[in-house]
């Protein structure tokens, strides 16, 4: 889940606003707490699926209560948003402007925001920043340094 943001963020790079990651993860088995967070993540996300390889247990968002929960508020924002997201798509195909942005896009002087771990879709919504604890058991998403050198560990979730 780390990783979607910044891979979303290089296609913005290319061309290509239509993206987004296999919600819950693609390969492997998820679990409740996962899927919960890519629910709530993934619906920013330019495209919104869940996705997962045959072999992996069901992971559809009925499977957990909670995730079913997440899921409806996440789906209820985006919905609220199409009209948004569709003057987005519109830009993009007009003037190559991306759909969803890293902070560093807008504030290229902040250094503290050089890791994409934060996004925001467009330019005309006031500034909000989405960042769910991309990490297994981190309750606070402020205790996730923003600088290289204190990002510890590799990253296992998918």
């Amino acid at each position: 889940m780390y990783f979607a943001i910044p891979q979303a963020l290089i296609f913005q790079f290319f061309g290509i606003p239509m993206v987004g990651p296999d919600t819950c993860g693609f390969s492997g088995n998820s679990d409740m707490e996962l899927c919960n967070r890519w629910m709530q993540l993934s619906a920013f996300f330019p495209f919104y699926r869940n996705h997962n390889v045959l072999s992996a247990i069901s992971q559809e968002a009925y499977v957990w209560e909670s995730v079913a929960e997440a899921s409806r508020t996440a789906m209820k924002i985006r919905y609220s948003l199409l009209p948004y997201w569709y003057t987005l798509f519109y830009k993009a195909s007009t003037t190559g402007e991306p759909t969803i942005r890293a902070l560093f896009y807008e504030f290229p002087d902040d250094v503290s925001l050089a890791i994409p771990v934060h996004i925001r879709a467009g330019t005309i919504l006031p500034l909000q920043v989405l960042s769910p604890p991309l990490r297994a058991n981190l309750r606070n998403p402020d205790t996730l340094q923003h600088s290289a050198d204190k990002i510890h560990g590799p990253c296992s979730w998918h």
